[in-house]
């Protein structure tokens, strides 16, 4: 079976991802928690408490390395850079 996912292909690899998420609960905008894959607000304190948000009531947050991304970006253009005709 091929790997779908950008996580198992790396593995496959043995690489690791330069990218990583957060989720943000829109109420009260506190860290929310994965739990079997399903996004869950942890703030005691928050109406959408333990249970299980949707889409809209969550915000992601990713972040990447930028160096790492314009390396990769620059190894596999390199061959335009020397190229002429554009």
């Amino acid at each position: 079976m091929l790997p779908t996912t950008l996580t198992s292909i790396l593995k496959l690899f043995h690489e690791t991802s330069t990218t990583s998420s957060e989720f943000y609960c829109n109420l009260c905008l506190k860290l929310c928690t994965l739990r079997s894959g399903r996004k869950l607000c942890i703030n005691e304190k928050c109406k959408l408490f333990n249970k299980v948000l949707r889409n809209r009531n969550i915000s992601e947050v990713v972040t990447f390395d930028i160096k790492q991304q314009l390396k990769s970006i620059t190894a596999r253009n390199i061959s335009l850079f020397g190229n002429n005709k554009f």
